[in-house]
């Protein structure tokens, strides 16, 4: 016999198509439940982040948890940012000590 999955929000059966899972709670939702609609509802078939509006509303430790990560996550591209764009402006200086030589170079004054 296959699963019964109960909707987090109407207890019927969930089990049918159309239905998605709330990644806080765990409990399966209908998107007409939710008042998704339709085109929604695939896209969100296409994304596995999906949070009910109870878990939005009344975020869990979980929820919060995330929020940490995503936040340290971001902190950590801000700083990767900023190092690139150290390594950006020494690699122009670089570029530009290499075509100065260049320059001597071509003009005949050789670098002691």
């Amino acid at each position: 016999m296959a699963p019964v999955y109960l909707s987090g929000s109407c207890e019927d059966d969930a089990s049918g198509k159309s239905r998605f899972l709330c990644t806080s709670c765990k409990k399966w939702f209908h998107p007409d439940c939710e008042e998704v609609s339709e085109e929604v509802f695939y896209k969100l078939d296409k994304n596995p982040n999906f949070n009910c509006k109870k878990c939005m509303n009344n975020p869990t430790e979980s929820a919060a948890t995330d929020i940490s990560l995503r936040e340290e996550v971001r902190n950590g591209f801000a700083e990767f940012k900023d190092s690139l764009k150290c390594f950006s402006k020494d690699i122009k200086q670089i570029e530009a000590n290499m075509n100065n030589k260049l320059d001597d170079v071509k003009s005949g004054h050789l670098p002691n």
